[in-house]
């Protein structure tokens, strides 16, 4: 929890909540959710709300090899979850091709 002075007290900024599982397999599943003020104060309300959430999948495979699936969402103006999507792409080209 991150908190700043305020008038008499303190103020909470932020707070980051995770939640872990372990599955029957030997996977684990780990979800963090980190709690911010708006940008914005609507009615005056300065309540931190869910902005971030992180689903990290950890995945032991044949062998003993383990892999990690990460995905990042955010809320959206309707307050859903949106999945962030990544990429080096530019539309309509390769990753790496170069514009003469």
């Amino acid at each position: 929890m991150i908190s700043t002075p305020r008038g008499v007290g303190w103020e909470v900024q932020s707070r980051v909540v995770s939640t872990e599982t372990k599955a029957a397999d030997g996977g684990i599943e780990r979800e963090t959710i980190k709690y911010e003020q708006p940008g914005y104060a609507a009615g005056g309300t300065s309540k931190i709300k869910p902005r971030l959430k992180i689903v990290e999948k950890y995945v032991v495979g044949d062998g003993g090899r383990a892999s990690m699936d990460r995905r990042v969402y955010v809320r959206d103006v309707n307050n859903r979850w949106v999945p962030q999507t990544f990429s080096s792409k530019i539309p309509g080209r390769g990753a790496y091709e170069r514009r003469e």
